[in-house]
């Protein structure tokens, strides 16, 4: 009997020694099911933060990009207007003497009845002076006038000189359309201080100046009128469409 109570008692303890170390793993589940669950939860957390952060970077980057693209909008008009500004000076300090000169200039150079003068024209030699002289009095011989005559002024490329874009409609002999038409004359001072008409060769700084001046938007605007009048009237003249189609089969 003492025999049985002694394995009921070591059968006992190794009961409690099982339920005891049960209870430990137990508790060792439990807190590492704890542990791993903090440690997900702090790995939540830091990818969540960085996450944020690059969140928060991209924001700021858009910031940077929006307030680079407003500064650069703000750049671009402040230069357009310091462009047009400077343009309008420029205009502004055209007296009104050199605009009525310019206006008699341009007014004896497209009279087809008035013999050219050696002082409207501005060369850099006699020879190349009555070359030019000759081949404008031969363009002359088949236009009859010069109608509706209108000048833009604009400033040259140094002090003292200008840039005239000169419209007109062409009567030209036997064609009855007035033929729409425009030229550029760079006006400068000749040796007794009245404006010339400059016809020699432009250099390339010049006849950029010239390409420059085209793209102006009332200049443009100016070329496409004159394009599509002259287009129109080719269309519906006859004469002139042959004339025309001669000149470039020439040319």
């Amino acid at each position: 009997m003492l025999r049985q109570r002694k394995y009921y008692i070591t059968a006992g303890a190794i009961l409690f020694a099982f339920l005891m170390l049960f209870m430990i793993n137990q508790k060792d589940s439990t807190n590492n099911q704890t542990g791993n669950k903090e440690l997900g939860n702090e790995e939540a957390r830091t990818e969540s933060s960085v996450k944020d952060e690059v969140t928060t970077n991209e924001n700021e980057l858009i910031k940077e990009d929006n307030t680079l693209s407003i500064a650069n909008d703000i750049a671009a008009e402040s230069s357009l207007d310091a462009s047009e500004a400077e343009e309008e000076l420029r205009m502004a300090e055209i007296s009104e003497d050199t605009k009525d000169e310019v206006h008699e200039l341009i007014k004896l150079y497209y009279n087809v009845k008035v013999k050219l003068s050696k002082d409207l024209l501005m060369t850099t030699s006699q020879e190349e002076e009555d070359k030019t002289i000759a081949s404008i009095e031969k363009k002359r011989e088949v236009i009859e006038k010069y109608k509706n005559i209108k000048t833009v002024l604009k400033p040259g490329l140094k002090p003292n000189t200008y840039v005239v874009f000169t419209t007109y409609d062409t009567k030209l002999n036997n064609i009855d359309s007035l033929v729409p038409g425009m030229s550029l004359l760079y006006l400068v001072s000749n040796e007794k201080g009245k404006l010339s008409i400059y016809n020699d060769t432009p250099s390339d700084e010049l006849s950029g100046y010239f390409e420059q001046m085209t793209r102006e938007e009332d200049i443009k605007k100016l070329i496409d009128e004159v394009n599509t009048k002259l287009a129109a009237v080719i269309t519906e003249d006859a004469a002139l469409k042959e004339l025309v189609e001669y000149l470039k089969a020439a040319s």
